[in-house]
């Protein structure tokens, strides 16, 4: 079964936002404030082909919301958030990990 999805703010690509992530996961992994739309825009492209990671179409790494965004054909289906206190599985630290490995060690901020 798709996953149930909401219009994602006119995106040129016609990326959307699953229910799942607008409702569960971004809540908990931002700031109220942040906004997923431009956490998406701004975001640095990621290649994570680690198994413990959900099959994506691709990830996307924000630095403001300090989370990962995946996109799985045009739907943004989950985050994961790479502070500390929120890794709290396999999940989490093979998305740390690639994120560590991708961006600050190449200048980007921890």
């Amino acid at each position: 079964m798709a996953a149930s999805t909401q219009p994602f703010d006119e995106l040129r690509d016609g990326v959307v936002a699953s229910d799942h992530l607008l409702e569960e996961r971004w809540p908990q992994r931002a700031h109220p404030v942040d906004n997923l739309r431009d956490a998406w825009v701004r975001g640095e492209r990621l290649e994570i082909a680690d198994e413990r990671v959900p099959v994506h179409d691709e990830a996307r790494y924000d630095a403001w919301t300090e989370a990962v965004i995946f996109r799985r054909s045009d739907d943004l289906v989950t985050c994961y958030s790479v502070r500390e206190e929120h890794v709290t599985n396999e999940h989490g630290e093979a998305v740390r990990e690639a994120v560590r490995e991708q961006v600050w060690r190449s200048g980007g901020d921890e």
